[in-house]
C-alpha cells in the first residue's frame, strides 16, 4: 500500500497533503504490528 501512496504521490494523481497524511497513517500501523510481534505475550489472550 505504501508504495501505491508514493507512486501516485510522484505521478502527480495525489496531493502532498493527502500524501502526508496516509503515509504518517501507514507508519503508525506498521510501527504496532512491529511492536505486537515483538512482545505478543502483551497481545495475546489466555
Amino acid at each position: 500500500m505504501q508504495v501505491w501512496l508514493e507512486f501516485a504521490f510522484r505521478s502527480g494523481y495525489s496531493e502532498a497533503a493527502f500524501y502526508q497524511k496516509y503515509d504518517k497513517a501507514y507508519q503508525q500501523i506498521l510501527a504496532q504490528l512491529v511492536k505486537m510481534s515483538r512482545q505478543p505475550e502483551k497481545w495475546t489472550i489466555g
